[in-house]
């Protein structure tokens, strides 16, 4: 007979396939809408003291996932196992910590795979603190069942037993982030609604890229027992979730609240910026006087670019892959759309306010002007096909960035690069947002938007769909 603190934490052994237990229940009705407003996260000491821990070590399509896994669990335990007698508070805890071993930092820093170094992380977070509030440590049967279950969350098996915290925590997962199996399980207004509460913010390319990262790291990892090739392929193809791939952050309403005391966190990275930029003073100043001036969004963007024309460079062995003019290339990203500033909102087009605006970033900073030209050149061209790409190294390079940025198609290697530097730098709808200040722009300033340009073609697509909302259709 299970002990209480094994029925409570989860401990209940159920069957592992999936396929199995499911055909073991026999609902009376459909899936019932059940919103996020009516499974809220556990008001506990524990459940806040890991909440803050996810939300600093987790970037922020990471944060999203795992509580759109607690969410939709939830629903399922309501609808399809109410028998299932454990807290919220230890699934709660499991979805929060499941994935801490996919961050770049954790995957790189042990051989060994990502479920099993996060179930370790797991065990020794939830019993480990210097946190005095009373509740505020995992009892050991709780943190070994967290544990379990994350150890064991890609471990689809068709024999056996699994606990049922471990259980649901793989339905949640395959049903939502991964393939999108077991669609009846779940409400389609609960998953718009825990959607929007939660936004993917493109996270099937993230966990698909994910999925390639480690497997290159790990040739032996476990996760290789899905399918190398076939399991990254299920997870682009799930079309249960596909109308929501592109929901943001920027979408959502501030500040939702989870509870109380635990709200999301903001569209910010969560990731200290600087950090992963060079340290000269260029690349800070030019760092300093982006975030000054645009929204996060485009912040977000052009350090993007700017990651995206390094990784560019160094497979080229490019000169502007070493520090002499790692600075310029950085400057020439990280400013390259400070015209859609209304610091810097003059009468030419965009693309040359922001490089008129470099130019003097570079002269106050004395560099050369044979410098200063050909930043101003990759700036003013960036929009302009053809020619950014022969005029100048510097000017293709933050072209091809730029592009990657938007979806072009390099190589799959470009392609798993840019899903992972999304993780620490969201889109935040960049394209609707880009796209809607160029229009703004130029309807205030119709010199701003030439006919064949780049803006003029925004601005016309505008004024065709006038009523249009959505991302510029000539973006």
């Amino acid at each position: 007979m299970a002990s209480d603190s094994e029925t409570l934490y989860g401990f209940t052994p159920v069957a592992a396939s999936a396929h199995t237990l499911l055909s073991s229940v026999s609902p009376s009705s459909a899936a019932p809408f059940i919103p996020v407003s009516e499974t809220p996260a556990p008001d506990t000491a524990l459940a806040r003291r890991i909440n803050t821990y996810a939300q600093s070590h987790l970037p922020l399509p990471i944060y999203n996932h795992s509580l759109r896994v607690y969410h939709y669990g939830l629903a399922m335990k309501r609808h399809l196992f109410p028998s299932w007698t454990f807290t919220d508070e230890t699934y709660f805890l499991t979805c929060l910590l499941h994935d801490i071993g996919a961050t770049e930092d954790n995957l790189t820093s042990t051989k060994l795979s990502f479920e099993f170094f996060g179930g370790l992380i797991a065990l020794n977070v939830l019993q480990e603190t210097t946190d005095s509030s009373q509740g505020a440590t995992a009892p050991r049967d709780q943190a070994e069942s967290v544990a379990e279950a994350i150890i064991r969350h890609q471990d689809l098996c068709s024999e056996g037993k699994i606990t049922a915290v471990g259980q649901l925590l793989q339905l949640a997962t395959i049903f939502e982030d991964n393939t999108g199996a077991y669609a009846d399980c779940v409400h389609p207004a609960t998953i718009e609604d825990v959607s929007h509460q939660f936004p993917r913010m493109g996270w099937s390319h993230c966990f698909a890229a994910t999925i390639h990262r480690e497997n290159e790291l790990k040739p032996w990892s476990h996760t290789t027992t899905l399918g190398e090739d076939a399991f990254p392929a299920k997870v682009l193809g799930n079309k249960l979730m596909e109308p929501f791939e592109s929901l943001s952050s920027a979408m959502c309403p501030p500040q939702t609240i989870i509870h109380p005391e635990i709200q999301c966190p903001t569209s910010s990275p969560l990731v200290n910026i600087s950090d992963r930029l060079p340290a000269d003073s260029l690349s800070q100043g030019a760092y300093k006087l982006a975030k000054s001036v645009l929204p996060p969004a485009l912040v977000n963007h052009s350090v993007r670019v700017f990651l995206f024309a390094e990784w560019f460079a160094h497979r080229e062995q490019s000169e502007w892959a070493t520090p002499a003019k790692k600075g310029l290339l950085c400057t020439a990203c990280l400013l390259h759309d400070v015209g859609c500033a209304g610091r810097f909102d003059g009468p030419q087009r965009f693309e040359v306010e922001g490089a008129d605006a470099a130019a003097t970033f570079l002269r106050e900073n004395d560099v050369p002007q044979s410098e200063i030209e050909q930043v101003w050149q990759a700036i003013a061209l960036h929009t302009t096909p053809g020619i950014a790409e022969r005029i100048s190294s510097c000017a293709r390079l933050v072209r091809q960035a730029v592009l990657l940025d938007f979806g072009k198609f390099f190589s799959q290697e470009a392609e798993d690069f840019r899903s992972l530097t999304e993780l620490s730098f969201p889109r935040l709808a960049i394209e609707k947002i880009l796209g809607d200040i160029v229009v703004e722009q130029a309807e205030r300033q119709p010199t701003k938007a030439p006919h064949a340009s780049w803006p003029g073609v925004l601005l016309r697509a505008k004024r065709e769909e006038p009523e249009w909302e959505g991302v510029n259709k000539a973006f």
